[in-house]
């Protein structure tokens, strides 16, 4: 029983902690898609896939979405 409500209050402590982050990426998110058209998103990416996955990485560690991205 212990190990249950250890369970518990380990999740809803992580969940609570990340809850800004989620919420935060979806506006992000809603926000650019609302208001930056895709065209103009995929003019600066390059065609190839690895250089745009790297990228994609990089841009992932400026702007993290969650605690885990945090780093510094």
């Amino acid at each position: 029983m212990k190990e249950i409500l250890d369970f518990i209050v380990l999740f809803s402590s992580v969940l609570w902690e990340a809850m800004p982050f989620i919420v935060l990426g979806a506006v992000v998110a809603g926000v650019l898609e609302e208001y930056l058209p895709q065209q103009l998103i995929t003019r600066f990416l390059p065609k190839q896939v690895l250089p745009a996955v790297m990228i994609g990485g990089v841009l992932g560690l400026l702007f993290p979405m969650s605690s885990a991205g945090s780093w510094w």
